[in-house]
């Protein structure tokens, strides 16, 4: 049952992502075979939506299986620096290395969401009035993902923080 599970999580980014996915170690009752078979299936794929991208820049994994897939695009491996994951949790930093990563990752990805919001939240912390600016980027192209019916649920979450964020008076 897991390996259907680990087929299907593969069968969803085959048809979901723009990057490369790498089987590692097969998880538990799984073999090599198997997983050798799923990466050569798989090859290169295409995301045509930042929509389907949680906020670390990869695919929505339903299964949240995790072991045994290595995930890479440019996104994803340009923001990883940036940030904490614990599970399905993201915590973005708020350093300047993290806010250089964060402009770097703008330009490069004008269309991904999160590395406005993570801006956003960093200058804001940090008292700097340019957040407002950023987070009214990320806002205008989260209600844009969060129209498309296979938006990942983090693009709800950031777009009500925010909404929140900027009702409250200026300073």
């Amino acid at each position: 049952m897991r390996w259907a599970a680990t087929l299907g999580c593969a069968l969803l980014l085959a048809s979901a992502g723009a990057a490369q996915v790498k089987v590692g170690a097969p998880p538990p009752g799984g073999s090599y075979a198997v997983a050798e078979s799923i990466h050569s299936f798989l090859g290169f794929v295409v995301i045509d939506s930042t929509s389907m991208l949680d906020a670390t820049g990869k695919p929505y994994d339903p299964f949240y299986i995790g072991k045994g897939v290595e995930y890479h695009s440019g996104l994803y491996d340009l923001l990883a620096p940036a940030y904490h994951e614990w599970g399905r949790k993201v915590s973005f930093k708020t350093d300047p290395a993290s806010e250089a990563v964060y402009r770097q990752t703008i330009q490069r990805y004008p269309r991904f969401p999160f590395s406005y919001y993570a801006l956003a939240l960093s200058l804001r912390k940090r008292g700097d009035p340019g957040w407002r600016a950023y987070a009214e980027h990320a806002v205008a192209i989260f209600e844009k993902t969060t129209a498309r019916p296979e938006c990942n649920v983090q693009h709800f979450d950031a777009l009500k923080e925010l909404k929140a964020d900027l009702a409250q008076p200026k300073p």
